[in-house]
Order: structure tokens, then C-alpha cells, then sequence
């Protein structure tokens, strides 16, 4: 399952996956032009 979070401007925050089967939690965070892939995870 993905969740998307956006922005009072339209623009996107934070992408979400959720593995269905062991409930892990990949993280996506968006700053303008930055992409900080498995947020929180190092």
C-alpha cells in the first residue's frame, strides 16, 4: 500500500510503502527538487 502526503500548495511532502506482508515502512521524502529515499532508516 502507498499513501501519498501533500502540502497546503499541492505539492508533495512524504511517500509511504507498506509491505503487506511483514508491515515495513519505506519512507520517501520530498523537499523541491530533493528526494530523500528510505527517510529515517540510517
Amino acid at each position: 500500500m502507498t499513501t501519498y502526503v501533500y502540502g497546503a500548495d499541492g505539492a508533495r511532502l512524504k511517500k509511504v510503502e507498506v509491505d503487506p506482508i511483514t508491515l515495513a515502512q519505506d519512507v520517501t521524502f520530498y523537499m523541491g527538487p530533493v528526494e530523500i529515499r528510505h527517510w529515517g532508516t540510517g
